[in-house]
């Protein structure tokens, strides 16, 4: 695999996360707002209130959770999708010098 081969082929995968991760987002924001709260330090911070005992009355806490899981989903969609080919690409790499 020559370098421009490997540019070519992280560009299209980064493209598709991209896409795969604004939809992720826009359906957390979605439901963090039907929830009663944003996706910043207010939806951390309703959601560790809820686990102490002190939950907040306008919040609606099963949309809250599904907010935070599309927000993990998001996070790791990325890291599981570029690690495969960095791993290629540090295999062909080694397979050249050999």
């Amino acid at each position: 695999m020559t370098l421009q081969a490997y540019q070519e082929r992280y560009a299209a995968i980064r493209a598709r996360v991209q896409a795969y991760e604004a939809s992720v987002y826009n359906r957390a924001r979605n439901a963090a707002h039907a929830a009663g709260v944003d996706l910043g330090c207010a939806l951390h911070n309703c959601i560790l209130a809820g686990k102490e005992g002190k939950p907040w009355g306008e919040v609606d806490y099963s949309l809250a959770r599904r907010a935070q899981w599309l927000m993990e989903v998001k996070r790791d969609a990325a890291r599981n999708a570029v690690a495969p080919m960095l791993d290629r690409w540090f295999r062909a790499m080694i397979d050249a010098t050999r």
